[in-house]
């Protein structure tokens, strides 16, 4: 199976379109691809709905990670040529065959604590070597002890670099998990009874990004990461330009659903900025 062509030029019309209607969309895609943080959506009135690009960079991490497409317009060119050779699909989509299945299945672990899991009952040390990560595949046979905090993380400098910002997590044992556009991570957090902390940017979207990954891990212990001083950072290192663009997209967005992200979106409208992840590390290399 491969990405559906209606569905590529959609995606297309939306990278050059403020918005496109919600009703061009199968609704079973269009909720999977808001719940990844890639799409939103705009109400205008009680029967009218429209589809707005959310973020550009999930969406190119998504198009690769689960049908290996790099270019999104090459391969509605291909896709559209009925004299497109096997070597033309090859090169646009990494197989001649445009077959689909996730390209990367599975989810990216870190750790600076000495904690342990089990892969297919056989027992694995969950600490990688310096300057490398581990990569769990068959993550549905992959298990961790329950005292163990699941800590996901956004964005991908800040999980590499996890020891640089050891001053903001928790003291307990912890499994550093990197978030990007698949469904592996979630299946699996889904059905363990761990803790889990999101880590992601503290604004208005980071916030409507944690909510929707929750959704699919109902009735399970979770939280977003609130540093002590998180007032200080937004005052201090915020972008009140970033805080401005996202307002009209979380209008709808109902904050209070959780304690954490009430009282964390209270603070980001106070203050009126949005802070990014990434200043963990930059502080520490001040």
């Amino acid at each position: 199976m491969k990405l559906n062509p209606g569905l590529a030029k959609l995606l297309k019309q939306l990278i050059s379109e403020d918005y496109l209607p919600y009703s061009y969309f199968n609704k079973k895609i269009v909720d999977s691809l808001i719940d990844e943080g890639i799409l939103e959506i705009i109400v205008l009135s009680q029967s009218k709905k429209n589809v707005r690009l959310k973020s550009i960079e999930y969406l190119n991490n998504y198009l690769f990670n689960q049908y290996n497409i790099p270019d999104l317009s090459a391969y509605i060119i291909a896709m559209s040529d009925n004299q497109s050779t096997r070597a033309d699909l090859a090169l646009v989509s990494g197989d001649s065959k445009v077959k689909i299945g996730n390209v990367f299945s599975g989810f990216l672990i870190n750790s600076y604590d000495d904690i342990y899991g089990t892969l297919s009952e056989e027992k694995i040390s969950l600490k990688p070597i310096p300057g490398s990560f581990i990569f769990i595949n068959d993550y549905k046979n992959f298990l961790i002890a329950e005292d163990i905090i699941v800590l996901v993380i956004e964005n991908f400098e800040n999980f590499k670099y996890i020891e640089a910002q050891k001053n903001i997590f928790p003291l307990d044992k912890k499994l550093f998990v990197w978030r990007y556009q698949s469904n592996a991570l979630s299946e699996w957090l889904s059905k363990l009874p761990n803790e889990y902390i999101h880590f992601g940017d503290f604004d208005l979207a980071g916030l409507n990004i944690y909510l929707n990954f929750r959704k699919k891990r109902l009735g399970s212990k979770s939280s977003f990461l609130i540093p002590e001083n998180i007032e200080n950072l937004l005052e201090k290192y915020g972008h009140r330009e970033r805080y401005l663009k996202q307002l009209n997209n979380v209008k709808n967005v109902d904050f209070s659903v959780s304690n954490d992200t009430d009282y964390l979106a209270k603070i980001i409208n106070k203050f009126q900025k949005s802070l990014e992840q990434e200043i963990f590390i930059k502080l520490d290399k001040t």
